[in-house]
């Protein structure tokens, strides 16, 4: 998945401040990966916004019951690390800003 990705503008704009929010929720690469993601689950209407915080918008997936709860919450956490990875793989490390399967 994040290896056809391109990550241009992840990490690599000074003039923009970056937060976790903007990180993993915000930037066009991040909204991109989250819809191809959630579009692969059926659940469009689970996409975040550049107005959400990570907190609020994880908070706010609704789901059926406690028990499903568990899912979407370990595929959540699992895209947030791919996304912080990568991006600290290009900003401290020179990486391509391109993943290595693409």
């Amino acid at each position: 998945m994040l290896g056809r990705l391109r990550f241009g503008t992840l990490g690599s704009r000074a003039d923009v401040h970056e937060d976790i929010d903007r990180i993993l929720l915000g930037c066009v690469v991040t909204r991109h990966v989250w819809t191809v993601v959630l579009g692969h689950w059926d659940r469009l209407s689970w996409v975040p916004t550049v107005q959400h915080t990570l907190a609020g918008w994880w908070t706010g997936v609704e789901v059926a019951s406690r028990k499903e709860r568990k899912n979407p919450n370990t595929a959540i956490a699992l895209v947030c690390w791919s996304i912080w990875k990568h991006r600290n793989a290009v900003v401290f490390w020179c990486h391509s800003k391109r993943t290595a399967d693409s």
